[in-house]
């Protein structure tokens, strides 16, 4: 349709909008260009996963500095949980190699936690699911399924 601005998609009449995207769609950009839109504005709401990871200086292909870089991850985003109240029921790891394809492990924890060791010793068996066929740029830890802690 030739439109790259916001001002250009509101000077459309909602006519050539819903023949082009359909009625529901068309509606919907020629209200959100006007401004409009009738939903509750939300400004609290709770996260669902918290996660960190390093990219490495240099490829690595060996799994101990792989293992020890995920134990600081574990421990500091178990602090973080923590901190926040948090606890989580999946831990995933992720791993990108150093021809960027990235892959992930999860694991379902047996109960809600915020507990380093346990977050630390669910990391380490992702980890231990993946080949190191080829060297490694980037690693994560996420733990999913968060909830307010109970305590």
């Amino acid at each position: 349709m030739g439109i790259r601005t916001i001002g250009e998609l509101a000077a459309q009449p909602l006519a050539r909008l819903a023949a082009q995207f359909g009625p529901a769609h068309g509606r919907w950009l020629h209200e959100a260009a006007h401004g409009i839109d009738e939903r509750e504005l939300v400004t609290e709401w709770e996260p669902k996963s918290s996660s960190h990871e390093v990219t490495f200086q240099r490829d690595l292909g060996d799994w101990q500095p792989l293992a020890d870089t995920l134990v600081r991850l574990a421990k500091r985003l178990a602090g973080e949980l923590r901190a926040g109240n948090y606890c989580g029921t999946s831990v995933t790891v992720k791993l990108r190699y150093a021809d960027f394809e990235t892959h992930t492990h999860e694991k379902a924890l047996e109960e809600p936690t915020s507990d380093a060791d346990a977050i630390r010793r669910a990391a380490l068996e992702c980890l231990a699911r993946f080949p190191l066929h080829k060297k490694v740029r980037l690693i994560g830890v996420r733990v999913g399924g968060l909830r307010r802690s109970a305590a």
